[in-house]
């Protein structure tokens, strides 16, 4: 049944705002600016006979199966809220928005909409309807049959069910909610605008990844925000936020010194070095890089370059494979060994015992050298010798463990 009644406009208006900039940005009024009397058409809609005047709505709508028991599988295509238009002559014409139905790992639309006049037995009508750029329809168009059911039923075609499927669109219209008109006022933006401006010109390596991260979070908020803002008090609370990030913006400290550290640690050779020891200076280099690509403050990185360094100090050569040890000349030893790849030199080490008592007694400067010549030693004599490599790493030379024993007497 029609009827008429005077309406008083005391709803929440949705406001739009002109900044400075000159952007439109959304807002809501809570008092309305004026009270307007009008003469409105109504009608009922539904079995509840929910009274619904001339306008512009969204309604919530779901899928149920065709005997309205449960939820349908087809549900799984409403996209959200639908939109409702309330002619004058009471005419409702829903437009639903629709996505993919996904069933295991595959993904597709529904086509061919129908409405149905009545149930399912009854006359059906084709959906008008959109498409997104791929030709998927995205959303559908229809007028109600009948203003005093809860919904329409409909049929769709769903292929990836290889079939068409009737189902009922249960139109809430208790929850309709009216989609009041625009107006405008203006707010002032030109503080957040510059504050944005002087943010973004902020050099990023100068600064931590992780604060400057954070600056650039908040730059993208205040961003929003100048598109946004409603009122000077939300303008004033964006531009505090983004000078707070400026002010917890992090120092980055220094590289250079921790990268010639970095440059002295890629420059070895695990060859060269024991597994273990080889392993905790690579560890202690990772760290140390990720450090400089963290833009570190001065202390972390000083830290990360003091672990670094004392991996380094702490590398091992490897054992040196020896070869021979003879009486070459008279009272003269000639020992040999296999060159270790990567080796500054190598140090010799004689003794009379095998087990101990072993002292250094010479220096073999040259990588390519790989033997020594013992002179002067006494006929009738046994001596044992043992080769240790060592490397140069930051001025200092990292060694490892003695060689085996090579064992020659004296019988020249």
């Amino acid at each position: 049944m029609k009827r008429l009644k005077f309406m008083a406009l005391m709803a929440l208006l949705s406001i739009t705002v002109v900044g400075t900039s000159g952007q439109a940005v959304t807002a809501i009024a809570s008092d309305a600016t004026s009270i307007m009397t009008t003469n409105t058409a109504e009608d009922t809609y539904g079995t509840g006979a929910v009274s619904i005047s001339e306008g512009n709505y969204t309604v919530p709508v779901t899928m149920l199966k065709e005997d309205c028991s449960d939820t349908s599988m087809a549900n799984m295509a409403i996209a959200g809220d639908a939109t409702m238009v309330i002619a004058a002559d009471q005419t409702a014409t829903i437009t639903v928005p629709i996505r993919p139905i996904t069933m295991g790992t595959v993904s597709a639309y529904a086509t061919k909409w129908k409405i149905y006049s009545g149930d399912t037995t009854t006359e059906a009508t084709d959906c008008a309807y959109t498409t997104d750029t791929d030709g998927n329809v995205d959303s559908i168009t229809f007028t109600v049959p009948d203003n005093t059911a809860d919904g329409v039923y409909c049929n769709m075609t769903i292929s990836v069910m290889g079939q068409s499927a009737n189902a009922f669109l249960k139109i809430d219209y208790a929850n309709a909610k009216v989609v009041e008109k625009n107006v405008e006022i203006n707010v002032d933006t030109s503080s957040l605008s510059s504050e944005i401006t002087k943010a973004s010109a902020i050099v990023a390596s100068n600064y931590t990844v992780a604060s400057y991260n954070r600056l650039t979070s908040a730059i993208k908020t205040a961003k929003s925000a100048l598109s946004s803002a409603s009122s000077d008090t939300e303008v004033s609370s964006a531009v505090s936020a983004l000078k707070k990030a400026e002010n917890a913006l992090v120092k980055a400290g220094d590289t250079t010194s921790i990268n010639t550290t970095i440059k002295t640690a890629k420059a070895l050779s695990s060859k060269t070095f024991t597994s273990s020891s080889w392993n905790k200076m690579t560890k202690a280099l990772t760290a140390a890089q990720t450090k400089v690509s963290e833009r570190a403050t001065s202390s972390e990185l000083k830290s990360a370059q003091n672990e670094l360094n004392s991996s380094l100090k702490n590398l091992k050569t490897k054992k040196v494979s020896v070869v021979s040890a003879k009486n070459s000349k008279k009272k003269t030893a000639t020992v040999k060994w296999k060159k270790l790849s990567g080796a500054t030199g190598y140090y010799v080490y004689r003794s009379t015992k095998k087990a101990s008592g072993y002292k250094k007694i010479a220096t073999v400067k040259k990588t390519s050298t790989v033997k020594y010549v013992n002179k002067k030693l006494k006929k009738g004599k046994t001596y044992y010798y043992k080769i240790v490599a060592y490397k140069t790493v930051n001025g200092k030379k990292v060694t490892g463990n003695k060689s085996s024993a090579l064992k020659v007497k004296i019988r020249k």
